[in-house]
């Protein structure tokens, strides 16, 4: 809950809504959430 209360003040400052900031956190913690394209691009790059 530290986490959230320290993003959401952070949110604050940067003029982001807290729900983004949220999910951007919930993807980085839980690759299963990623979206295809982000998997893809991964995939890609290490291709390039």
């Amino acid at each position: 809950m530290d986490t959230l209360c320290s993003m959401e003040s952070i949110c604050r400052v940067l003029a982001i809504v807290p729900s983004a900031c949220c999910v951007h956190v919930s993807r980085q913690t839980d690759p299963e959430r990623r979206s295809l394209q982000t998997v893809r691009d991964e995939v890609l790059s290490g291709h390039i």
